[in-house]
């Protein structure tokens, strides 16, 4: 049932909305979690690329939580890499700190 929507769920990655994006992320770490790796294989890619380029923190967080779960190693990667933009950024700290735990 979820196959032929797969195509939806990740073009929504890259919607000019930042709600769209949020859910579409959202979904895809409760696909993850219920599926496993079978069903995201290149999504952490398209989500690593998302956070380089995404403004809104709360979609970052999002981001990063989806990533933690799919990838930890790029997870911490990208917090090393990005460590003044997340010093900004209370709701991204948050994040980082309940995964360092």
């Amino acid at each position: 049932i979820i196959e032929p929507l797969y195509p939806s769920i990740t073009e929504n990655l890259t919607h000019k909305m930042p709600y769209v994006r949020k859910n579409a992320i959202a979904l895809m770490t409760t696909l993850y979690n219920i599926y496993g790796e079978d069903m995201i294989s290149d999504v952490d890619e398209k989500v690593m690329k998302m956070f380089y380029s995404e403004s809104d923190l709360s979609l970052k967080r999002a981001a990063f939580l989806f990533l933690l779960a799919v990838d930890p190693e790029n997870a911490l990667k990208i917090v090393m890499e990005t460590f003044e933009e997340i010093e900004n950024g209370e709701i991204l700290q948050l994040s980082v700190i309940e995964s360092l735990k």
